[in-house]
């Protein structure tokens, strides 16, 4: 299949960025599908309790940490006769 786009050269690299304590990690591993799935598959046992667990030592209880979630863009232009 051929579509008529042009791509666009993203000249700009952004990153998100925000300060999360463990608990909010906590939560945001919790939303990924394959934990859901591994729970389900393992006895409601929680894996990322278990990574939670460990990192505290290193991250600090009750500590916030910066966290950062590069974006990536692929853009293309329509480019019609």
């Amino acid at each position: 299949i051929h579509f008529d786009f042009e791509t666009l050269r993203v000249r700009q690299n952004w990153t998100l960025t925000d300060a999360w304590d463990l608990e909010r990690l906590q939560g945001y591993l919790n939303t990924w599908s394959g934990v859901r799935r591994y729970i389900g598959q393992n006895s409601g046992s929680d894996p990322v309790g278990e990574v939670i667990k460990a990192i505290v030592p290193f991250w600090g209880k009750g500590e916030q940490r910066e966290v950062q979630f590069p974006i990536f863009l692929k853009l293309w232009k329509i480019t019609k006769p």
